[in-house]
């Protein structure tokens, strides 16, 4: 939680606290483009670092992998900090997407696999743990003449660092921004699902 401590922390003015509007006592002042500007004078960008399952290489695997990923930020210089949390995903649409699968399918095998990931669904939802890792690289600068473009250079050498390491990522943009905000204050907050992937047929090898 300590991470948003600069965004939500009280303004040390001399203000009564019976006073203050919300965007005074959170701390933001505005979020526009890949930006988030605060009221203390900082300007902040975020980076998602999309997840990547260590456990299925081996411990020389493993070793290589940390030791790459050491020597990519070894020349890294400047704070950075880094922000994990767990996010609600909504399953429904994936379900019904199944069960569609099953009207139309009569292969037994296909139905079995079929039958086998709805119930896993189901059991995700009803236990509420349907949830979704992330990983957000924060940097943040003086809100001072070419900040945002320092902080973009910034963000664009730590996309290359993880990319190095075969890692996904992405610097958030304005609706994204408010969404991870959104998230801290509210865990139950609604998000786009990109559900593209469904249009593509499961194929099934023997």
């Amino acid at each position: 939680m300590h991470l948003f401590k600069k965004i939500f922390e009280n303004n040390k003015e001399d203000i009564p606290q019976e006073l203050k509007t919300a965007n005074e006592f959170i701390n933001i002042k505005d979020i526009q483009g890949n930006f988030l500007y605060t009221n203390s004078g900082e300007i902040i960008v975020y980076v998602k670092v999309f997840a990547k399952n260590t456990k299925l290489m081996n411990k020389e695997e493993q070793s290589e992998h940390a030791k790459r990923l050491t020597s990519e930020f070894v020349s890294e210089n400047k704070p950075f900090k880094i922000y994990f949390t767990n996010r609600p995903v909504d399953t429904s649409k994936n379900i019904d997407y199944q069960n569609t699968l099953l009207d139309y399918e009569r292969d037994n095998n296909k139905i079995y696999f079929l039958t086998e990931r709805m119930s896993s669904f189901y059991r995700l939802s009803s236990s509420g743990e349907a949830l979704e890792g992330e990983t957000f690289i924060v940097l943040w600068e003086k809100n001072v003449d070419y900040a945002e473009e320092e902080l973009l250079k910034r963000a664009n050498d730590m996309e290359t660092r993880f990319r190095n390491c075969n890692y996904k990522t992405k610097i958030l943009e304005e609706k994204e921004i408010i969404q991870l905000v959104n998230s801290y204050t509210n865990p139950t907050t609604a998000y786009d699902e990109n559900q593209e992937y469904l249009e593509l047929p499961m194929q099934i090898t023997n």
